[in-house]
């Protein structure tokens, strides 16, 4: 066992060890990782739903899950072992790499995109309703309240 190992033997496992760790990661930097993708992932599921794109809506919420739920680590064989398509695996390493999606950054800054999602939580208005507003010129629940005699729905 490891007590019959000479010290600078030990040293050196313990340097490995300790080197291993930071190349791969602590479990803490696992989940910050975890958390990240999730936001990024339900970002880009919000777009795309009240863009009326349901099937990128739903693979991008199946992705969110299958994250969510993972309790391993954050490496690409566990990735793919989890049931991630290899895009959404690069989507990953992308989350890993800069800190953020670009496409989830690009939603965050389409004025559309935060149009229609503030339009879609109104009760009783999806996303093609909210799409026919944006094209009425409506912009918000304010301009809903100014406009609602007019609006089409």
């Amino acid at each position: 066992p490891a007590a019959t190992l000479p010290k600078d033997i030990k040293r050196q496992i313990y340097s490995c060890k300790a080197d291993l760790q930071t190349l791969l990661g602590s479990s803490g930097d696992a989940e910050d990782l975890r958390a990240k993708v999730v936001d990024e992932f339900r970002t880009c599921s919000a777009a795309w739903a009240v863009r009326g794109d349901k099937w990128r809506s739903w693979q991008y919420k199946k992705a969110e899950n299958l994250v969510a739920q993972a309790r391993s680590s954050m490496s690409v064989q566990d990735l793919k072992s989890i049931g991630l398509t290899p895009k959404f695996v690069q989507k990953c390493l992308e989350i890993r790499e800069r800190g953020y999606l670009e496409q989830a950054e690009a939603f965050r800054k389409d004025a559309e995109i935060h149009s229609l999602l503030e339009l879609t939580r109104i009760h009783g208005v999806g996303p093609a309703l909210a799409q026919a507003w944006l094209r009425c010129g409506v912009r918000s629940i304010a301009d809903v309240r100014a406009r609602a005699d007019t609006l089409p729905g």
